[in-house]
């Protein structure tokens, strides 16, 4: 028997559903269905008159499962770069200056005490408040706590404020005293428990690290590739076609039903060049964000749908300009800033590009990526999109002095693009994944269930794959199953 799967939704997460699938049971028939014209979703490379042009995410964490195992698969290991490591160091933007971040802070852990205490980011008595985590008791409560609530109690509320939240502003565009622990960063909670501090975990994790055989050490930091984000997404997209996977792009999934008299499968409603068609599928993975997914789910598991409508989102804009390297009157040595909350800009970061990555910008030109929009601090992607790129050369001039004449400027804007992991998101989370237990053949995928980076929506699209064969087989052992004699 051949089965039919539906995928609605071509970003990376359904993607990496569809080449799973094929993998474990090539006999699939599978199908993705993808509002827009193209494939890849928030991975968008574009080459504009010599720059590359990053529309979204311009790297991924190379620690984490997924990112680095899939493009090994795509045949893209000779393809990952690492940024440029002559410029390997970032700011703070602080009280209106920029200062160095400290060196040993990754992963919101300051991993080496004294270049924390070296640093001009704190005062000295922030200094001394973030030394205290060497000696503070673990908290044994074991209730979720926000990431701002963390933090504060462990290295005080300036480190926090001035060093800690402009980085994970970063990640998830969000309001660090709304954001859950548990669901954001549960190692930090576990350095606490298992170590006795966040210091004393990082200092742990570097022992182990560094007992490790050099060759058999997996790589770490950010990976992008040659040209571009895009390599992943459009390599994913053509081997996938190749293995016989339709797609169907520029098609918009409205609906889903069960089918009718209570057969197995579904039928789903969708919109092509303004004709509507029915089409039957075995099993289906909705692979798009929370908010999109809840009229999908509504007819199937209103139970789920119910839960998602109670996901939050924020909506952020991408600012890209490029100048003449003749009009910079200071070196951009380094990959960029973050802005702290307290600083109350509209510019929440800005990444140096043509400095951080090799071969982004033509000889001579320069090009930046700045970005606005976070939980709380959003009232200027209200404006236009010009509004954006003179907002974005106010910034150029009032932090780093340069007033510029772009050559080339373009924006992104990504409406409900960043899913919030607020309190409660893992009972939300695990709330939605019973109720789809109970319906068979039917999968979520995407960045708001278990991480919103490029390599947990590539595990989440490959688990939700896993689980739909999972569910095919089990059935085909059920009815292959001879039936138990009846006792007279």
């Amino acid at each position: 028997m051949t089965r039919r799967v539906a995928i609605v939704g071509a970003g990376i997460s359904g993607l990496a559903c569809a080449l799973r699938l094929h993998a474990i049971d090539p006999s699939l028939k599978i199908v993705v269905f993808e509002r827009e014209g193209r494939a890849g979703g928030k991975i968008l490379t574009e080459r504009i008159d010599g720059f590359t042009v990053e529309a979204g995410p311009d790297a991924f964490l190379a620690s984490k499962r997924g990112g680095v195992t899939l493009s090994r698969e795509l045949g893209l290991q000779e393809r990952m770069v690492s940024p440029a490591p002559e410029h390997r160091r970032s700011f703070v933007l602080s009280r209106g200056k920029l200062v160095a971040l400290p060196q040993g802070l990754s992963g919101l852990v300051p991993s080496e005490l004294k270049p924390m205490l070296r640093s001009r980011l704190l005062t000295p008595a922030g200094k001394i408040r973030l030394a205290m985590d060497l000696v503070i008791p673990p908290r044994t409560a074991i209730e979720d706590e926000s990431l701002a609530t963390f933090i504060s109690r462990r290295l005080g509320p300036e480190a926090y404020e001035r060093m800690i939240e402009p980085l994970l502003s970063g990640i998830y565009a969000g309001d660090g005293e709304r954001l859950s622990l548990a669901a954001t960063f549960p190692q930090l909670r576990a350095s606490e428990l298992t170590h006795g501090g966040i210091i004393k975990g990082a200092v742990a994790q570097n022992r182990e690290r560094a007992s490790r055989d050099p060759a058999q050490s997996p790589r770490t930091g950010f990976l992008s590739f040659v040209t571009g984000m895009s390599e992943i997404g459009d390599r994913a997209f053509d081997v996938a076609k190749r293995n016989g996977v339709r797609f169907v792009l520029g098609a918009e999934c409205s609906r889903v039903r069960a089918e009718a008299d209570g057969q197995p499968g579904y039928r789903l409603a969708v919109s092509r060049g303004g004709e509507d068609e029915i089409e039957s599928f075995d099993g289906v993975v909705i692979a798009v964000p929370a908010w999109a997914a809840v009229p999908l789910l509504r007819d199937v598991v209103p139970e789920a749908a119910a839960v998602l409508t109670r996901f939050e989102h924020v909506s952020n804009a991408l600012i890209v300009v490029a100048f003449p390297e003749s009009q910079l009157t200071r070196p951009l040595d380094g990959y960029g800033y973050v802005v702290p909350r307290i600083e109350q800009r509209d510019v929440m970061a800005m990444t140096w590009v043509s400095s951080k990555w090799t071969g982004r910008a033509p000889e001579g030109q320069v090009l930046i990526r700045a970005f606005v929009g976070r939980a709380g601090q959003s009232a200027a992607l209200e404006g236009n999109d010009e509004s954006l790129v003179q907002l974005t050369l106010r910034e150029l001039k009032e932090v780093l002095r340069l007033d510029v004449v772009p050559t080339m400027t373009r924006v992104y804007r990504w409406d409900r693009g960043m899913p919030q992991y607020t309190m409660g998101h893992l009972d939300r989370i695990d709330r939605v994944e019973t109720e789809l237990s109970r319906t068979p053949n039917m999968e979520l995928a995407g960045n708001y269930l278990h991480g919103v980076g490029i390599p947990d929506c590539i595990v989440s699209g490959e688990a939700a794959a896993a689980n739909l064969v999972a569910d095919f087989r089990e059935q085909a052992r059920q009815t292959a199953a001879p039936a138990s004699p009846v006792a007279n």
